[in-house]
């Protein structure tokens, strides 16, 4: 009876002491895997736009974002236009998450009766760790074409004359939960040009910040520096500049800025703004973003 017990006891102990190895074994492989997993930084921006430029942010694999914007004439126009509401720039657009790190989007903007798309793809995106990825780099790529008829008979049927395209490398940082910064060298390619002394290349540099004010309420601001002469069409244009805030009501993101762009695709805003902001030729102008899930 004795030496059963014995022989008892030593199952029980070898059996206790294999399932406490199997646990140490699979915390280890839990902590090791925990600690491997890449954890990204979100939420640098509220919306996939700073104000006018594209940020940072993209769409989840099968989110959709139904999109409509307004810029109205200049606050210094003529009386009987109540402060430029009487005129408006309309933008609606849709853009798509085929993938997390991958984005698609079609639009139409009535300024100058523009057809625009965009690929937007995050090639790095910021991490938590320390000595970890430090910064989030998106590459967007859009092309614009323009509907709206020329004067020209000869130019209006030159259907490659219509393109515009624009292409973004956008690098941004977030400081802390309020603090983000980005920075959007961008060139813009235009095919059709008024004469051999005008560029059909544009370079810019962008600059974009965010504050957070309180969980939903974030200030903006946002400025493109052209970096050669933007002239076009024999007309002279100016670097666009906008400030505004963002407000968060569920899956709905408000801007409201003040802006000296009037319109809202790349390769118009950044080449073709005719107002001087610091001259006094501010306009008022909003975005509105839905964002719905078309997965689970």
């Amino acid at each position: 009876m004795k030496l059963t017990k014995a022989y008892t006891l030593l199952i029980i102990s070898c059996i206790t002491a294999v399932t406490f190895a199997q646990d140490d074994d699979w915390d280890s492989l839990l902590d090791q895997q925990l600690s491997e997993q890449e954890v990204f930084i979100s939420a640098a921006f509220k919306t996939s736009r700073i104000l006018n430029g594209q940020s940072v942010e993209l769409l989840p694999k099968k989110g959709l974002d139904l999109r409509v914007a307004h810029r109205f004439a200049e606050f210094n126009t003529d009386e009987s236009n109540f402060l430029g509401f009487d005129e408006a720039s309309t933008y609606f657009g849709l853009y798509y998450g085929i993938i997390d790190r991958l984005n698609v989007g079609l639009a139409r903007a009535t300024y100058n009766q523009t057809n625009y798309g965009f690929l937007k793809y995050a090639v790095l995106r910021q991490q938590q760790e320390k000595n970890m990825m430090p910064v989030t780099v998106v590459f967007n790529s859009s092309v614009a074409y323009t509907s709206k008829k020329y004067s020209d008979q000869i130019r209006d049927d030159d259907f490659v004359s219509r393109f515009d395209y624009t292409f973004q490398i956008l690098v941004s940082r977030k400081f802390s939960k309020r603090i983000s910064f980005q920075i959007t060298p961008t060139l813009v390619h235009r095919n059709l040009v008024e004469s051999i002394e005008e560029n059909n290349d544009l370079f810019s540099i962008g600059f974009g910040g965010r504050y957070l004010l309180v969980k939903r309420v974030a200030f903006n601001v946002e400025y493109f520096w052209n970096l050669n002469n933007s002239g076009r069409y024999g007309f002279e244009f100016y670097d666009p500049f906008a400030v505004g805030f963002d407000i968060q009501l569920g899956s709905h993101v408000f801007q409201l800025m003040l802006t000296n762009a009037a319109a809202m695709t790349e390769n118009k805003f950044i080449g073709e703004t005719s107002s001087d902001f610091f001259n006094g030729d501010i306009r008022f102008g909003f975005n509105i973003s839905q964002v719905f899930s078309l997965g689970k």
